[in-house]
């Protein structure tokens, strides 16, 4: 028997010790081929790209917004410069091709070049007021005159069919806006491409007819559902991100069970409140509160009941001091208080009364009572550490007396 059983264990651990082999194995396999992956060469080319791309874009973005480090704002920025400095390169390279060029016409050249040079100069006059005044808004919308004018102009000038198309760039003004300035810039710049082509229209241009009308409206009107439709969702996204980062920051900040602040909190608090009372010479009294006979009736009733109890307690501390002072759950069955006031006794008196009220759980009234110790800034002391020493001891102090009482 003795045996089989040997022998039973020796296979179970040569089992246990292969499969721990392989699972090494495999995580070690798993490493290699992220490595792998990571050192491809297409990824590191991409990765090269990026880096050399952020070096040419980066000193154009303010320094305010890059040394701030907020993501989005750092996104925007970025795009607003790529976005102006592509545009920049893209009017400087056609306008270099069209005067060596014999395409077009020498008319047609001509207004050509002044349209060119017209975006090329809101360009770079947009790159310029970002990057000495952070405001994206001013310069997306002198970026965004510039394109309006120089394809405006060009349409108006030109007088043919084929340059019709050019109108279709109008249609990306108010999506730039929207993402890098704001909505109210991106429907103001609707409008006055809604009606632009009444311009054409008043300069007589033969163009603009009653169905080109009908067609570009038509397309105004979808691209304001669209941005109405973006603002709907990005509105909707901010407000379920702030209302996920206030819980997870009140999580952070307060007991789950009893939703007071916890012992981060507190003694955050309790440092700011020990500085309040060194500047302005207000008293602080710091109170803290142990529960007796939780434990019987938590082991004797039940977890639930336990809890129910915190909460009753929880609440009634709440309910017994102002919204500016600081209630606090330490841990199990302790408790604290950071009050504002010279009355500490007072205190202490009015929290064993209340906190020894009966609760009611289960069809049966219970009661716990509690021990308090009080430590008063700056009577006792300036430290945090000294002051909750001080009051710990005290209320180890009134614990023992209280048990005395019971026995005598």
């Amino acid at each position: 028997m003795f045996i089989e059983r040997s022998g039973a264990w020796m296979q179970y651990g040569e089992q246990a010790c292969g499969d721990h082999e392989s699972s090494q194995a495999g995580r070690e396999g798993k490493r290699r081929r992220c490595a792998r992956a990571n050192s491809a060469p297409g990824r590191r080319s991409r990765a090269v790209i990026w880096q050399l791309l952020l070096r040419v874009i980066d000193p154009l973005v303010p320094r305010s917004i890059r040394e701030h480090q907020q993501v989005e704002e750092l996104v925007r920025a970025r795009s607003l410069v790529l976005i102006t400095l592509t545009s920049c390169l893209g009017a400087a390279g056609v306008l270099a091709a069209s005067l060596v060029s014999t395409i077009l016409p020498e008319d047609m050249r001509l207004i050509s070049t002044l349209a060119l040079l017209a975006l090329l100069l809101g360009n770079a006059l947009a790159l310029w007021v970002f990057r000495y005044s952070a405001r994206f808004t001013l310069a997306a919308n002198i970026y965004v005159l510039s394109v309006y004018l120089a394809t405006v102009g060009t349409f108006l000038m030109a007088d043919a069919p084929e340059y019709v198309h050019l109108l279709m760039m109008m249609f990306c003004i108010p999506v730039v806006m929207s993402y890098i300035a704001d909505h109210t810039s991106a429907i103001s710049w609707l409008v006055v491409i809604t009606v632009s082509p009444c311009l054409a229209v008043l300069a007589g241009n033969p163009l603009v007819g009653a169905m080109f009308l009908a067609c570009w409206w038509l397309g105004c009107f979808t691209m304001f559902s669209a941005l109405c439709m973006e603002q709907f969702y990005r509105e909707s996204m901010r407000s379920r991100l702030h209302m996920e980062r206030d819980r997870f920051e009140f999580a952070a900040a307060h007991d789950p069970l009893t939703g007071l602040a916890n012992r981060n909190t507190f003694d955050q608090r309790l440092q700011q409140s020990i500085e309040r009372c060194a500047t302005t010479g207000e008293r602080l009294v710091l109170v803290m509160i142990d529960l007796n006979r939780f434990k019987p009736i938590n082991d004797c009733y039940g977890h639930q009941t336990g809890d129910l109890i915190l909460t009753t307690v929880a609440q009634r501390l709440r309910n017994l001091v102002r919204r500016a002072d600081t209630v606090a759950r330490l841990g199990g069955d302790e408790f604290a208080i950071l009050v504002h006031s010279r009355d500490a006794d007072g205190i202490a008196a009015r929290i064993s009364r209340t906190i020894g009220a009966p609760v009611a759980a289960d069809g049966q009234r219970l009661s716990v009572g509690c021990s308090t110790g009080v430590a008063v800034c700056p009577d006792d002391s300036l430290e945090a550490g000294e002051l909750l020493r001080i009051a710990d001891e005290r209320m180890y102090v009134d614990k023992r007396r209280r048990r005395m009482e019971v026995v005598v």
